[in-house]
């Protein structure tokens, strides 16, 4: 008697490839297809193998396979779960199972856009909604309130009553009276996040589960051969040119942000700069091997007051394997690859030095740095993908002699005993530095913007006593003077607020009106273009002036000796 398909062999199988391993492969998943009983946590297992089949397919069969098992998993599920989701499944993305999260206002927003009905208030999670209560007396009519207060009604029967029919949820209801209440944005969003309401969100719709997700813009390519895990240098892969291309238009990025907000939404994450992405810059770089990266700038109302924000989405054969956000300032970059744990052991280092190139030909950086926290400290994500390991193999060096010499000693015990891999306390003390990759010839420095913010707020307080309306109009019309740019009212809105959010900083600067009037020039270019269509200029515009950089350095360092 043939024995059962199991997801175990299948598993063995995915990260090989070759015309063998891809018979073998194929029919694995057309026996998994007719395989009628299954328990939920095999479900699982087999939704993440699925995922990996679909980014690394041998062929086209291999990969019509794959899909077409994907497409049944939510009826699977819907059979295992009782009228109830199966607590294997629960948090898993996949389809048909459900997860819980507080989305932030704007992230709930877009998923009741993407997919209405599908997500609903967790009433049976909320214990106390007595912030929220409160937070919604002020976005209803005047007196309205009073019918919160009924005794015995409660948040829940109150939504009952008072929700229009034409409302599918509870939820859909209250983020409807939060949006047309007149607030401003910040302030609106904040005062939904702060109360922390749990969300349910059900993958029932198409397109929710993990699985199910795919770019349909991106390149395909087959994995005929084994997986390339080859250990080239990256500098000369980072510096490879990569053709220009104009940026997507709306429709086509809309789809782009649309499987970027699925995809983490099924994984109970969310990150600012996808949150607020401007639809105007995206781009989608085909990478080759099927490999292709959006990167994404934020709109300009969100944009920092200096660095360059952005998202990126890495997508292997139309697939979302990883994403990030990547901060750009004076040629340095803050980098921190978030890889899906299904992708893990894929072709990492090429990922790795696509990205980088794309970052360093479109923003211009010049060095990449991890933070303590990228490399373990503090973060248990990191310490379990042995993150220190990983950044060492591609290059980063540690900025502590401490830690360079640790790394070092363990490299020489790795070589005396294969097999040896530093455990959980090894990388703790590991991840007690900083590393970096610098293309620069030790040109490009990271700046401590958390010092400077920090000057900041304590020169608010003195010279303002914290009057934040009176700083800024002072601080703008200053630097306005000392920078030359006498016609500031008549420049368009987003390039005014770009200068006056600047403006408290820069005004602790004091030699800027000394600046010679080319700098003040360049500085002033600089500016007006945060409020462009792309950041990709004002990134490179900042790297390039002769003396922000450097004078920033000087006025952060000060904050260490005050």
């Amino acid at each position: 008697m043939t024995p059962e398909p199991s997801v175990e062999s299948l598993k063995a199988l995915a990260r090989t490839s070759g015309a063998e391993t891809a018979a073998a492969k194929r029919e694995l998943v057309e026996g998994l297809a007719k395989r009628e009983r299954w328990k939920p946590a095999e479900l699982r297992e087999l939704h993440d193998v699925l995922e990996f089949v679909r980014a690394y397919p041998d062929d086209e069969r291999v990969l019509a396979a794959a899909r077409s098992l994907a497409a049944t998993l939510r009826e699977r599920v819907g059979r295992v779960r009782d009228g109830a989701f199966a607590v294997p499944l629960f948090d898993s993305g996949v389809p048909g199972s459900a997860l819980g999260h507080p989305f932030s206002f704007d992230v709930a927003v877009e998923l009741v856009r993407l997919f209405p009905g599908a997500l609903e208030i967790d009433w049976d999670e909320w214990e106390d909604d007595a912030a929220f209560t409160d937070a919604l007396s002020i976005v209803l009519a005047p007196g309205e309130d009073q019918g919160l207060e009924e005794e015995g009604l409660g948040l829940r029967a109150w939504c009952a009553r008072c929700r229009p029919t034409t409302l599918a949820t509870d939820l859909e209801f209250l983020l409807g009276l939060f949006a047309r209440a007149g607030l401003e944005p910040r302030v609106r969003a904040q005062l939904w996040d702060a109360c922390g309401v749990p969300i349910l969100y059900r993958l029932d719709r198409p397109g929710t589960g993990r699985v199910e997700l795919e770019l349909a813009d991106a390149p395909l390519h087959f994995q005929s051969t084994e997986i390339e895990r080859e250990r080239f240098p990256l500098p000369p892969r980072i510096r490879e040119p990569l053709e220009r291309r104009k940026p997507l238009g709306r429709a086509a990025a809309r789809r782009v942000l649309d499987v970027a907000l699925a995809a983490l939404s099924a994984r109970a994450l969310e990150i600012y700069p996808l949150t607020f992405a401007s639809e105007d810059d995206v781009e989608l770089v085909d990478c080759g091997r099927g490999l292709a990266i959006a990167l994404v700038g934020v709109r300009p109302e969100r944009r920092s007051a200096l660095e360059s924000l952005q998202f990126f989405l890495v997508v292997k054969n139309r697939v979302p394997i990883a994403y990030g956000p990547a901060s750009v300032l004076f040629g340095c970059c803050e980098l921190g690859i978030n890889l899906f744990p299904e992708f893990r052991g894929g072709e990492i280092r090429f990922v790795y030095a696509q990205l980088m190139r794309v970052l360093h030909a479109r923003l211009g950086v010049e060095l990449f740095f991890l933070t303590k926290y990228g490399m373990g400290e503090q973060n248990d994500d990191a310490l379990a993908s042995g993150a220190f390991w990983i950044y060492r193999k591609l290059g980063f060096v540690p900025t502590s002699p401490e830690v360079e010499a640790l790394a070092r000693a363990e490299e020489a015990r790795m070589t005396r005993e294969p097999g040896y891999r530093s455990d959980r306390r090894m990388l703790k003390r590991l991840s007690h530095t900083e590393a970096v990759l610098d293309l620069s010839g030790g040109r490009c420095q990271p700046l401590e913007l958390g010092a400077l913010g920090a000057l900041q707020s304590r020169f608010l307080a003195a010279e303002f006593a914290g009057d934040r309306a009176r700083a800024s109009r002072e601080c703008t019309a200053r630097v306005a003077r000392a920078l030359g740019a006498r016609d500031l009212a008549k420049w368009p809105e987003p390039e005014r607020r770009a200068f006056t959010a600047l403006a408290p900083l820069l005004a602790l600067l004091a030699e800027l009106a000394h600046w010679s009037a080319r700098d003040r020039a360049a500085l002033v270019r600089a500016i007006r273009a945060k409020a462009a269509r792309s950041e990709a200029t004002a990134a490179r515009l900042f790297d390039a002036h002769p003396r922000l950089g450097r004078e920033l350095a000087a006025l952060a360092s000060t904050f260490r000796g005050a």
